[in-house]
């Protein structure tokens, strides 16, 4: 039983990021028309830097995931403010 409710739980897991990240594409789509997968590039890159940080490092793992989200907001960013602002 105790392994049911544990799969059970990483399935529901599984299924709240994969809605995220598929709300993520259609809020970007809706709005610009255009459909990008940076999404998972940066999923990604903040995936493995958790994984750097926690495993090859040893920081803890909650000022790993605060550092993570730091620099995903950061990098999403300083990627779209250049763009958003450049002369056509």
């Amino acid at each position: 039983m105790s392994e049911f409710l544990a799969l059970s739980v990483v399935g529901i897991v599984a299924g709240c990021i994969y809605a995220l990240t598929a709300m993520g594409l259609v809020v970007t789509y809706t709005t610009s028309g255009i459909f990008n997968f940076a999404h998972g590039a940066v999923a990604f890159a903040t995936a493995y830097l958790y994984y750097q940080l926690n495993t090859g490092l040893g920081v803890p793992i909650f000022p790993a995931i605060v550092y993570c989200f730091r620099d995903a907001a950061f990098s999403r960013f300083t990627s779209v403010l250049p763009s958003k602002f450049a002369k056509s």
